[in-house]
């Protein structure tokens, strides 16, 4: 069964609706939206394509609060995972080329072109947070 456009858009809503209001409190652990870690980055990618899809202000909007807030906070370590959120920063630095956001993913990207830990074939090695992998 096909879902209607009108019917996909209401299912995204209430799919990011619980994305955002993710934490390690009512979701299976792993999926909290108040960290900077690769759910959330995964998660923000996806909005930022329905963002761009709908056209909806709402969302980045959203997504720009997020950053911020975030920013303010203190970033966490760089690893593998951390990395995840910025692809989407990347995009919403495209959008309004706020220099804030530009320095950011220039000193993240800098940082896995140049330092990020490689596996003896030159791949990127895969530390976490957690631990090393």
């Amino acid at each position: 069964m096909f879902m209607t456009p009108s019917q996909t858009k209401t299912l995204l809503e209430t799919v990011f609706e619980r994305l955002i209001e993710a934490n390690a409190e009512n979701s299976n652990n792993h999926m909290d939206f108040q960290k900077w870690e690769w759910p959330a980055g995964v998660a923000l990618y996806g909005l930022f394509h329905y963002y761009k899809g709908t056209g909806h202000q709402m969302m980045l909007d959203f997504m720009k609060e997020w950053f911020d807030r975030q920013i303010d906070l203190g970033l966490p370590p760089k690893n593998v995972n951390s990395v995840a959120p910025m692809l989407t920063l990347a995009h919403i630095y495209e959008q309004g080329k706020d220099p804030k956001y530009g320095a950011l993913c220039n000193e993240w990207v800098n940082w896995v072109l140049n330092d990020m830990p490689r596996t003896e074939e030159g791949g990127l090695q895969h530390i976490t947070i957690r631990a090393d992998n």
